[in-house]
């Protein structure tokens, strides 16, 4: 990257992909010039402000260095306020972008560098061909792409204006070494109970409970404040200030329990989550190793727990077959211990049938 080379990289989460190109651009671009010089495409609004909250800090120690956020949800006339001044950096979501450029209030005519971060969660959204658009008016610029997976459809789209000079793949790690994977057998227990059960018997430092529905999310949510516990909530249904209020209070330890649909599995980084909890599976499996690299990050260990039961084993044999290596658990009483697994539940089921 710093030498200036297009770049396709898949690694696992919370492996530092972001300072990979955040270094280079920084080390590349000349504020003096008061142009604009690199953009930065990231799907979601709250990865935008992750990564613009890293990039700022960059102005403390690069004079006349100008590092602009630009994403949907917010207000148009205060992102026009921002242009007054030309960035030498922006950061944000792909529709915002374009409709600024559209307006004739950005000019990508010298942009150098133009970065595409979980570059699959951009194609899933349908973002690609606002990209195409704006990198195809460029003037051959360097190209760094980064993702957590890098499925053939995403290689397919990027083909068409980038010929990576370097790729740097690892399809073999959906997830960090450090991450423990457990699937916990729930049978004979209702889901937000044993969610409840969990909860007391691990007395987790910080946690992360995915649902794979806003409705289940909003449900959960309810049943942990009526018993007690101090937790938040994140979703998509949420306006751009409350979803910045509540990764906030959550990264400042105001509580140390958040529930999240998968808008909260993508590139957030917040320090030392002990644990993650899916209380389902997605359809994408996918995004399980997405939310199993909320915890883990940069060395550190971290477990990620999955609750299943019998009625539910297809997408764990799925994950499995992905080379997802689980420790199978199941309650006991108040405890927490081993378990054959699916097998385990295979041979309980065929006894019960044959008797």
């Amino acid at each position: 990257a710093l030498k200036g080379e297009n770049i396709v990289a898949q690694s696992e989460t919370g492996s530092g992909k972001t300072h990979s190109f955040l270094i280079p651009i920084m080390n590349n671009v000349n504020p003096d010039e008061r142009n604009l010089q690199s953009i930065i495409f990231c799907p979601t609004r709250e990865l935008a402000r992750q990564t613009w909250e890293f990039a700022k800090l960059f102005e403390d120690f690069i004079p006349n260095l100008k590092v602009t956020l630009l994403t949907s949800g917010t207000d148009r006339s205060k992102d026009l306020a921002k242009l007054k001044v030309n960035p030498t950096i922006i950061i944000g979501t792909p529709g915002r972008i374009k409709d600024l450029i559209s307006s004739c209030s950005i000019k990508v005519n010298e942009v150098k560098y133009v970065v595409l971060d979980e570059a699959d969660m951009l194609l899933e959204l349908g973002y690609m061909d606002d990209i195409d658009e704006i990198v195809t008016s460029t003037r051959n610029p360097q190209i760094m792409v980064f993702s957590a997976t890098l499925k053939e459809n995403l290689k397919y789209k990027l083909a068409k204006y980038i010929s990576a000079d370097e790729e740097i793949i690892n399809e073999d790690v959906q997830s960090a070494r450090t991450i423990n994977h457990y699937a916990i057998d729930y049978k004979h227990i209702e889901l937000f109970d044993a969610v409840n059960k969990f909860l007391k018997i691990k007395n987790p430092y910080s946690i992360i409970i995915f649902c794979s529905k806003v409705e289940t999310v909003k449900s959960l949510y309810s049943y942990l404040r009526q018993h007690h516990y101090t937790c938040g909530a994140l979703y998509g249904e949420l306006s751009a200030r409350e979803r910045k209020s509540m990764l906030r209070r959550f990264k400042d330890d105001e509580f140390q329990i958040l529930v999240s649909s998968d808008v909260g599995a993508r590139g957030i980084d917040i320090n030392d989550v002990s644990e993650v909890l899916s209380i389902d599976l997605p359809m994408e499996s996918d995004y399980y190793f997405h939310r199993a690299g909320r915890t883990g990050r940069f060395g550190k260990t971290g477990d990620s727990y999955v609750l299943y039961n019998v009625d539910n084993t297809e997408r764990l044999k799925k994950l499995i077959k992905l080379g997802a290596k689980f420790e199978f658990k199941k309650f006991n009483g108040d405890s927490i211990v081993n378990s054959k697994g699916i097998e385990e539940n295979k041979q309980k089921e065929k006894k019960r049938m044959n008797y």
